[in-house]
C-alpha cells in the first residue's frame, strides 16, 4: 500500500490526489522553474556560483570488497 498526497475538499473532508493530478502538479513546477532567472532566490541551476547550503554524505556497501565507503556531496 503507497501512500499518496491529500488535497482538502474545501468541506473539511481530504482526499488522495490522483495520479493524474500528481503528473500535473509535476508538470506546472517544472513549467514554473524552467521559467525563472537565474538570480531568483528559488531557482535550480548547473552553475558553481551559488553559494553551498550543506552537504551531505552517502555512505554503502560495497559486496566485493566488503567495505562500507562513502561520498561526500556539497548543496
Amino acid at each position: 500500500m503507497s501512500s499518496r498526497p491529500l488535497k482538502s475538499l474545501g468541506t473539511g473532508a481530504l482526499q488522495e490526489l490522483t495520479l493524474t493530478e500528481e503528473e500535473y502538479l509535476a508538470y506546472r513546477a517544472g513549467v514554473h522553474l524552467g521559467t525563472m532567472t537565474t538570480t531568483s532566490a528559488a531557482a535550480l541551476c548547473l552553475d558553481d556560483t551559488k553559494t553551498a547550503i550543506g552537504s551531505y554524505t552517502d555512505s554503502y556497501y560495497s559486496g566485493s570488497s566488503g567495505s562500507v565507503n562513502s561520498q561526500t556531496y556539497d548543496l
